[in-house]
């Protein structure tokens, strides 16, 4: 409730009253700051508050004579920058402004609550925002905390939930909002994402959920055409965007395509989806009759049942190839005999990381894949919480846990490396960030971004693993 309070507080004074009805609201000249529409601006500085940063996305066709639909997007590691450089070509195409926190990382949610509130204060202050057309974006915690807030402040039009669903319960007819999913065939929340699909067909809400190859990672710059159609589809349809005949026909023929190229794959029940997404999206605005036929013809089709079952069974075996390690862990958390319960959790995670180096099949190997990334996920979480609460001989064993569980991490060595440096031990730290940069990892701008690691900023030996003599400048970082 207090975030619900804090958060339409902030919202009624960035926007003042009227700023959602149809009230006229004088918007700052752009020339104020300077706008570099077309271009990816990869930190704003929010007036208010100079600690709080932004990436900002400005379509080339900006004028801040009409407003412009927007979207605010979370990140778990703080990149406000990485999810615009996917999302751009499709923001300029559709014509969205974007804005991507560089404070909102993983962890408590009032911590995001700010970076939202900062960015949304912000950005009325000198953008020609539409009120009418807000959209939040998140990636894994990111898309959880996003989530939160929206269903909080019931100041957004639909969500754009990418590797995650709700940070909660999903919401129920009276609160369902248009909701826009993807998530990657090898991310280990695949699972929960496609059962959020099934739910959010009860609530009668519009939706989508957009499968892609990859793993737990923000989705590639053809699923935001995707989405980012979607959304302007849905606009015209609530008549909050002009009407386009011809943009809602391309719209059509491009869905239409990628559902019968699914359907030719031999994956007829994702093709069945993406049909009923059609049909769900432009209702109402265009001739369905080809829609329906397929829909028709696939809805009680054998090969359509057999498919989906497969999805749900391999769903099935993941979780079961990773919960005797996800048990060992939670035994390790609240188990009495520490040395046993370290031995048992690290035994498990490192034999499903053996039996992942030996799978040859593809099919397998994927099930392995999300189940491997889903206990490292869970070891990395945990160990993240004890590190926030400043319980470090915990932090580390599971920081040591998750190097055995995954080698080539490089959260796991670079979360190692803070908890390292807490306990003033700077060689190990620097030992960790050397194995992380060897794993492609960019770690010269670490000392700035987690206070934990500030004192390495001048240690030659981590200078020399950045391969520069030059001091990188420190502010503190951010400690979440």
């Amino acid at each position: 409730m207090m975030a619900r309070s804090a958060f339409g507080l902030a919202l009624w004074l960035a926007c003042g009253p009227g700023a959602t009805g149809g009230e006229p609201v004088v918007v700052p000249a752009a020339s104020a700051r300077e706008l570099r529409a077309g271009q990816l601006v990869a930190a704003v500085k929010c007036t208010a508050n100079p600690k709080q940063s932004y990436a900002l996305y400005v379509p080339a066709a900006y004028t801040a004579e009409r407003r412009w639909p927007m979207i605010y997007v979370l990140d778990p590691a703080a990149r406000g920058s990485l999810p615009l450089e996917a999302m751009k070509d499709a923001a300029e195409r559709y014509g969205f402004v974007l804005a991507g926190s560089n404070n909102s990382r993983n962890g408590p949610v009032q911590p995001a609550l700010e970076a939202l509130e900062a960015m949304w204060a912000d950005t009325h202050g000198w953008l020609a925002i539409d009120d009418r057309r807000v959209y939040f974006a998140g990636f894994s915690g990111g898309a959880r905390v996003a989530s939160q807030i929206a269903l909080a402040c019931k100041c957004t039009q639909g969500l754009f939930l990418n590797g995650a669903g709700f940070g909660g319960p999903a919401p129920g007819r009276d609160a369902a909002l248009p909701v826009f999913a993807t998530v990657g065939t090898a991310d280990f929340n695949f699972g929960e994402m496609v059962t959020l699909d099934a739910e959010l067909e009860r609530t009668g809400a519009p939706h989508c959920l957009r499968r892609f190859d990859g793993p737990h990672t923000w989705a590639p710059p053809e699923v935001w055409e995707d989405a980012f159609g979607w959304a302007a589809v849905l606009e015209m349809k609530d008549q909050r965007r002009q009407r386009d005949e011809a943009f809602i026909a391309s719209e059509l023929a491009r869905s239409m395509a990628r559902a019968r190229k699914l359907e030719a794959s031999g994956a007829p029940h994702l093709a069945l989806e993406g049909y009923r997404a059609i049909a769900r999206a432009l209702q109402g605005l265009t001739d369905l009759a080809g829609v329906e036929s397929r829909i028709a013809a696939l809805k009680d089709s054998p090969a359509v049942r057999a498919s989906a079952k497969r999805e749900r069974a391999d769903i099935e075996e993941e979780t079961a190839l990773s919960e005797g390690p996800k048990r060992a862990i939670v035994a390790l958390r609240d188990g009495d005999d520490p040395s046993a319960s370290w031995a048992a959790a690290r035994g498990e995670a490192e034999r499903l990381r053996r039996r992942l180096d030996r799978e040859k099949r593809p099919d397998e190997r994927r099930l392995l894949e999300r189940a491997h990334a889903g206990v490292t996920a869970l070891i990395l979480e945990t160990g993240g919480g004890y590190l926030r609460d400043r319980d470090l001989p915990r932090a580390r064993r599971y920081f040591e846990l998750a190097t055995a569980s995954a080698p080539d991490s490089t959260w796991a060595r670079i979360s190692l490396a803070r908890c390292l440096a807490a306990q003033g031990d700077r060689a190990g730290a620097v030992r960790e960030l050397q194995r992380a940069s060897d794993a492609g990892a960019s770690v010269a701008d670490l000392p700035g971004r987690f206070l934990e690691l500030a004192s390495l900023a001048q240690d030659p030996a981590f200078l020399k693993v950045i391969g520069t003599a030059e001091i990188p400048d420190v502010d503190g970082g951010d400690n979440r």
